[in-house]
């Protein structure tokens, strides 16, 4: 082989094994965390030193003896600002003398330290090139729900009863309904049922949904909440009646925290009891039926309409 040609050769295998994949620089960088986050800084960057590390630059450690002002003014490194205002929070990372530049705000209405890592992965997505952004929804596209494309990972999340005695009676008539969601959930394409919960009556609504879809990695969810009563109300044919209306509402993460997309409409159904009874027996079992009229009864095609817009 000719000299010149094994120079050039040597050249290129020295290009290729040490320039850093996909953009991201080998030059190490301090970290520094600062904002109104009280005693959580630690917490903070655990979480966003791995990710710039990953996707920007390695971030090398402070030594235990500090660093000049000196040392940090010809030093490179990522500050990350954090905000508080009532439940949200605004993320800031600006960079100082750094190999890729990151400069960028998020907001994140969701809970710590989820919000912590939504907002910097934001970040990253909104200042990093195409194949980056491809490479962080691989491995993060479920927290990044406005900004990597994704199947609907749907929950349906109960409203329980206030009252005990009450809600250990219709517990058990629940699963009637959640088969029919089920039923109906997994006969669309790009949608995934991913499981039930519940949330207490005296709980904040909002806190517990997100804590929930968090918790379990979902982007959508269905709101389940039952009213019904018996009346005594004797004919020649029955004793009474058993009512029931089911109310159901979705909720989305958009733009990093949860948006009400509105409600469905389930007709109310009654049904005819032709042996009264007061036992907690009794109640379960007409229960069971009227939820299993429910199903029947709703309509499909609208429900599944109704599915599919919540993350339109």
């Amino acid at each position: 082989m000719k000299p010149h040609l094994s120079s050039l050769l040597t050249l290129f295998l020295f290009l290729f094994l040490t320039f850093p994949l996909f953009g991201q620089s080998k030059k190490e960088c301090y970290l520094f965390v600062g904002g109104n986050i009280g005693e959580q800084k630690g917490v903070v960057d655990k979480i966003v030193r791995p990710l710039i590390s990953s996707f920007v630059s390695p971030i090398k450690n402070v030594p235990p003896s500090g660093i000049t002002s000196s040392e940090q003014q010809s030093s490179c490194f990522y500050e990350v600002s954090i905000t508080m205002v009532d439940d949200s929070m605004n993320l800031s990372i600006t960079g100082q003398r750094t190999p890729v530049n990151l400069n960028g705000v998020s907001k994140s209405n969701r809970s710590f330290p989820d919000n912590v890592r939504h907002s910097t992965l934001r970040i990253l997505y909104n200042e990093l090139s195409k194949t980056q952004k491809q490479e962080i929804c691989q491995k993060y596209g479920e927290l990044l729900i406005d900004e990597c494309p994704q199947n609907q990972r749907l929950i349906v999340v109960f409203l329980k009863e206030s009252d005990r005695n009450r809600e250990s009676v219709v517990k058990e008539s629940r699963k009637n309904l959640v088969s029919g969601f089920e039923s109906l959930v997994g006969s669309i394409e790009g949608v995934d049922f991913i499981g039930v919960s519940e949330i207490g009556s005296n709980e904040s609504l909002e806190d517990s949904l997100i804590r929930i879809m968090d918790e379990r990695g979902s982007n959508s969810s269905l709101l389940v909440s039952t009213e019904w009563e018996f009346q005594k109300q004797e004919t020649s044919m029955w004793k009474g009646l058993v009512s029931m209306t089911v109310s159901l509402d979705s909720y989305s993460f958009r733009d990093g925290g949860l948006v009400n997309r509105g409600g469905f409409p389930i007709e109310p159904q009654r049904i005819p009891i032709r042996k009264w009874g007061k036992t907690k027996s009794f109640q379960k079992k007409n229960l069971q039926r009227i939820t299993k009229k429910i199903t029947s009864k709703w309509s499909d095609s609208d429900l599944r309409d109704f599915v599919l817009s919540i993350n339109n």
